[in-house]
């Protein structure tokens, strides 16, 4: 595991258990690997606690909280930790048989974050686009 906290008082970096299974040497501190979907439990987590000091509700519309993506109104924090929220997955999907879907590609794209909200549309071709949102609530 690798952690850097950054906030008012700096900065704190750190590592612990073993680069690989069966050896002994710790992870590095800049070291890269691939999280994957386990930022879903993490993310999951901090909402669930924000919800447990009454900072959000599981039923409020997600656009009262960001307003600047342009959401569904219908759309609720609960909808999007329980992936009914309707939206596209822009990454892509891996079915139940085993085959993916890719997502909108990004090879080429420097955007990140907001940056990429704002223009994820702007360069792609139609048949590139993600099919129609289905209505909140539901799933793919």
């Amino acid at each position: 595991m690798q952690m850097r906290v950054h906030d008012d008082r700096g900065e704190w970096v750190g590592s612990a258990g073993v680069r690989k299974l069966g050896e002994a040497a710790e992870p590095p501190t800049n070291g890269q690997f691939w999280v994957g979907s386990s930022t879903k439990t993490f993310t999951a987590t901090l909402v669930l606690q924000l919800v447990a000091d009454h900072m959000i509700g599981l039923d409020a519309p997600v656009a009262d909280h960001l307003p600047q993506l342009g959401l569904d109104e219908r759309i609720t924090v609960r909808m999007l930790l329980q992936h009914t929220s309707g939206l596209y997955n822009y990454t892509g999907e891996l079915d139940s048989d085993g085959s993916f879907v890719p997502g909108l590609p990004a090879a080429g794209k420097e955007w990140v974050g907001k940056e990429w909200v704002d223009n994820r549309l702007h360069t792609y071709r139609p048949e590139e686009l993600p099919p129609e949102p289905l209505p909140p609530g539901r799933r793919r």
